[in-house]
Protein backbone atom coordinates (compact mmCIF):
# COMPACT_ATOMS: atom_id res chain seq x y z
CA UNK A 1 0.00 0.00 0.00
CA UNK A 2 3.08 2.24 0.44
CA UNK A 3 3.94 1.99 -2.82
CA UNK A 4 0.23 2.58 -4.33
CA UNK A 5 1.06 6.39 -4.52
CA UNK A 6 -2.37 7.09 -6.77
CA UNK A 7 -4.28 5.66 -3.46
CA UNK A 8 -2.68 7.50 -0.96
CA UNK A 9 -3.00 10.62 -3.09
CA UNK A 10 -7.17 10.26 -3.05
CA UNK A 11 -6.86 8.73 0.28
CA UNK A 12 -5.54 11.59 1.82
CA UNK A 13 -8.11 14.12 -0.11
CA UNK A 14 -11.11 11.87 0.87
CA UNK A 15 -9.84 11.91 4.82
CA UNK A 16 -8.85 15.72 5.00
CA UNK A 17 -12.55 16.45 3.07
CA UNK A 18 -14.00 13.91 5.61
CA UNK A 19 -12.96 15.93 8.56
CA UNK A 20 -13.80 18.91 7.30
CA UNK A 21 -17.37 17.51 6.47
CA UNK A 22 -17.39 16.47 10.05
CA UNK A 23 -16.66 19.45 11.39
CA UNK A 24 -19.37 21.40 9.39
CA UNK A 25 -21.86 18.82 10.86
CA UNK A 26 -20.52 19.13 14.54
CA UNK A 27 -21.85 22.88 14.24
CA UNK A 28 -25.00 22.56 13.35
CA UNK A 29 -26.37 22.76 16.53
CA UNK A 30 -24.09 25.33 17.63
CA UNK A 31 -24.95 27.61 14.69
CA UNK A 32 -28.49 27.48 14.92
CA UNK A 33 -28.67 28.32 18.44
CA UNK A 34 -26.01 31.40 18.37
CA UNK A 35 -25.20 31.69 14.84
CA UNK A 36 -29.00 32.20 13.49
CA UNK A 37 -30.69 32.66 16.88
CA UNK A 38 -33.02 29.82 17.00
CA UNK A 39 -32.51 26.53 18.13
CA UNK A 40 -35.38 25.23 16.25
CA UNK A 41 -33.46 25.85 13.67
CA UNK A 42 -31.44 23.07 13.52
CA UNK A 43 -33.80 20.40 12.32
CA UNK A 44 -33.81 22.80 8.90
CA UNK A 45 -30.67 23.21 8.41
CA UNK A 46 -29.69 19.52 8.34
CA UNK A 47 -32.79 19.63 5.80
CA UNK A 48 -31.52 22.29 4.07
CA UNK A 49 -28.25 20.56 3.91
CA UNK A 50 -29.19 16.80 2.85
CA UNK A 51 -31.99 17.19 1.18
CA UNK A 52 -30.08 19.13 -1.69
CA UNK A 53 -27.59 16.44 -1.88
CA UNK A 54 -29.74 14.25 -2.21
CA UNK A 55 -31.70 15.73 -5.37
CA UNK A 56 -28.66 16.32 -7.12
CA UNK A 57 -26.37 13.26 -6.42
CA UNK A 58 -27.54 11.43 -9.81
CA UNK A 59 -26.36 14.64 -11.39
CA UNK A 60 -22.92 14.19 -10.72
CA UNK A 61 -22.21 10.66 -12.87
CA UNK A 62 -23.56 13.03 -15.22
CA UNK A 63 -21.09 15.81 -15.00
CA UNK A 64 -18.48 13.33 -14.46
CA UNK A 65 -19.03 11.85 -17.62
CA UNK A 66 -19.26 14.71 -19.72
CA UNK A 67 -16.02 16.52 -18.13
CA UNK A 68 -14.34 13.97 -16.72
CA UNK A 69 -14.57 12.47 -13.09
CA UNK A 70 -11.66 14.34 -11.73
CA UNK A 71 -13.51 17.69 -13.01
CA UNK A 72 -16.68 16.94 -11.77
CA UNK A 73 -14.41 15.88 -8.52
CA UNK A 74 -13.09 19.61 -8.67
CA UNK A 75 -15.82 21.22 -9.35
CA UNK A 76 -17.96 20.14 -6.42
CA UNK A 77 -15.12 20.94 -4.13
CA UNK A 78 -15.46 24.66 -5.14
CA UNK A 79 -19.31 24.55 -4.86
CA UNK A 80 -18.93 23.67 -1.04
CA UNK A 81 -16.02 25.97 -0.63
CA UNK A 82 -18.00 28.73 -2.22
CA UNK A 83 -21.21 28.13 -0.30
CA UNK A 84 -18.63 28.09 3.47
CA UNK A 85 -17.29 31.52 2.17
CA UNK A 86 -20.90 32.83 1.72
CA UNK A 87 -22.00 30.96 5.49
CA UNK A 88 -18.98 33.29 7.04
CA UNK A 89 -21.36 36.29 6.49
CA UNK A 90 -23.99 34.83 8.30
CA UNK A 91 -24.44 36.76 10.89
CA UNK A 92 -25.07 39.64 8.72
CA UNK A 93 -27.16 37.56 6.01
CA UNK A 94 -30.94 37.29 5.94
CA UNK A 95 -31.71 33.52 7.22
CA UNK A 96 -33.48 32.89 3.53
CA UNK A 97 -30.02 33.43 2.12
CA UNK A 98 -27.85 32.00 4.57
CA UNK A 99 -30.21 28.74 3.84
CA UNK A 100 -29.23 29.63 -0.21
CA UNK A 101 -25.53 28.52 0.66
CA UNK A 102 -26.94 25.56 3.21
CA UNK A 103 -28.37 23.92 -0.32
CA UNK A 104 -25.23 24.99 -2.45
CA UNK A 105 -23.04 23.34 0.28
CA UNK A 106 -25.43 20.22 0.25
CA UNK A 107 -25.06 20.11 -3.80
CA UNK A 108 -21.42 20.05 -3.56
CA UNK A 109 -21.51 17.33 -0.54
CA UNK A 110 -23.23 15.20 -3.23
CA UNK A 111 -20.56 15.69 -5.40
CA UNK A 112 -17.76 14.96 -2.82
CA UNK A 113 -19.47 11.45 -2.20
CA UNK A 114 -19.77 10.25 -5.44
CA UNK A 115 -16.06 10.96 -6.96
CA UNK A 116 -13.83 9.64 -5.04
CA UNK A 117 -16.07 6.38 -4.68
CA UNK A 118 -15.87 6.78 -8.80
CA UNK A 119 -12.48 7.11 -8.90
CA UNK A 120 -11.26 4.52 -6.27
CA UNK A 121 -12.29 1.52 -8.71
CA UNK A 122 -10.31 2.88 -11.87
CA UNK A 123 -7.34 2.93 -9.34
CA UNK A 124 -8.07 -0.66 -8.56
CA UNK A 125 -8.15 -1.74 -11.44
CA UNK A 126 -5.51 -0.40 -13.03
CA UNK A 127 -3.04 -1.69 -9.98
CA UNK A 128 -4.28 -4.90 -10.65
CA UNK A 129 -3.20 -4.84 -14.06
CA UNK A 130 -0.03 -3.62 -12.82
CA UNK A 131 1.06 -5.70 -10.26
CA UNK A 132 -1.47 -8.47 -11.15
CA UNK A 133 -2.35 -8.25 -6.86
CA UNK A 134 -5.79 -8.51 -6.11
CA UNK A 135 -6.32 -5.37 -3.41
CA UNK A 136 -9.74 -4.68 -3.52
CA UNK A 137 -10.57 -6.03 0.13
CA UNK A 138 -7.07 -4.04 1.65
CA UNK A 139 -8.47 -0.99 -0.25
CA UNK A 140 -12.06 -0.98 1.00
CA UNK A 141 -10.29 -1.36 4.66
CA UNK A 142 -8.11 1.03 4.72
CA UNK A 143 -10.37 3.36 3.45
CA UNK A 144 -13.40 2.85 5.90
CA UNK A 145 -10.49 3.51 8.62
CA UNK A 146 -9.70 6.62 6.94
CA UNK A 147 -13.18 7.98 6.77
CA UNK A 148 -14.32 7.23 9.98
CA UNK A 149 -11.15 8.19 11.65
CA UNK A 150 -11.78 11.90 9.47
CA UNK A 151 -15.69 11.73 10.88
CA UNK A 152 -14.68 10.87 14.41
CA UNK A 153 -11.93 13.50 14.56
CA UNK A 154 -14.26 16.22 13.48
CA UNK A 155 -16.19 17.00 16.11
CA UNK A 156 -13.21 17.53 18.61
CA UNK A 157 -11.64 19.68 15.98
CA UNK A 158 -14.85 21.76 16.21
CA UNK A 159 -14.53 21.49 20.23
CA UNK A 160 -10.87 22.82 19.69
CA UNK A 161 -12.04 25.78 17.84
CA UNK A 162 -14.77 26.76 20.54
CA UNK A 163 -12.35 26.36 23.23
CA UNK A 164 -10.45 28.62 21.42
CA UNK A 165 -13.23 31.31 21.29
CA UNK A 166 -14.05 30.90 24.85
CA UNK A 167 -17.08 29.12 24.66
CA UNK A 168 -18.83 28.47 27.94
CA UNK A 169 -20.63 24.79 28.37
CA UNK A 170 -23.63 24.60 30.42
CA UNK A 171 -26.28 21.63 31.12
CA UNK A 172 -29.05 23.84 29.10
CA UNK A 173 -27.50 26.03 26.96
CA UNK A 174 -28.01 28.85 28.79
CA UNK A 175 -24.77 30.57 29.30
CA UNK A 176 -24.43 33.50 27.76
CA UNK A 177 -21.74 33.33 24.94
CA UNK A 178 -19.08 35.81 24.43
CA UNK A 179 -18.48 37.64 21.26
CA UNK A 180 -15.61 35.56 20.25
CA UNK A 181 -17.44 32.10 20.93
CA UNK A 182 -19.96 33.07 18.47
CA UNK A 183 -17.45 34.17 16.28
CA UNK A 184 -15.67 30.82 17.00
CA UNK A 185 -18.83 28.42 16.10
CA UNK A 186 -19.16 30.35 12.94
CA UNK A 187 -15.23 29.84 12.07
CA UNK A 188 -15.50 26.05 12.84
CA UNK A 189 -19.18 25.62 11.22
CA UNK A 190 -18.50 27.38 7.60
CA UNK A 191 -14.45 28.65 7.56
CA UNK A 192 -12.56 25.61 8.94
CA UNK A 193 -14.90 23.25 6.63
CA UNK A 194 -14.53 25.45 3.76
CA UNK A 195 -10.74 25.35 3.54
CA UNK A 196 -10.14 21.70 4.44
CA UNK A 197 -12.39 20.47 1.67
CA UNK A 198 -10.91 23.14 -0.65
CA UNK A 199 -7.16 22.04 0.36
CA UNK A 200 -7.74 18.59 -1.68
CA UNK A 201 -7.96 20.64 -4.70
CA UNK A 202 -3.76 20.66 -5.08
CA UNK A 203 -3.97 17.17 -4.50
CA UNK A 204 -6.39 16.14 -7.29
CA UNK A 205 -3.85 15.84 -10.34
CA UNK A 206 -4.59 14.14 -13.61
CA UNK A 207 -1.42 12.47 -14.03
CA UNK A 208 -1.58 10.48 -10.75
CA UNK A 209 -5.33 9.99 -10.22
CA UNK A 210 -6.24 9.40 -14.07
CA UNK A 211 -4.98 5.58 -15.12
CA UNK A 212 -3.29 5.67 -18.13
Amino acid sequence: MRQWRAFRWLLGVYFVQSLGLATLLAGVNYASRYVFGDADLQTYLFVGFVLPALVTMPLWPRIGAHWGKLAGFRFACIAFGVACAGLCAALVLPVGVSFVFVALAGVGYAGIQVFPLAILPDLISAEEERTGATRAGITAGVWTASETLGLALGPGLFGLVLTAGGYVSSVDASAAQPDSAVTAILLGFALLPGILVLAGLPLLRRSILEPR
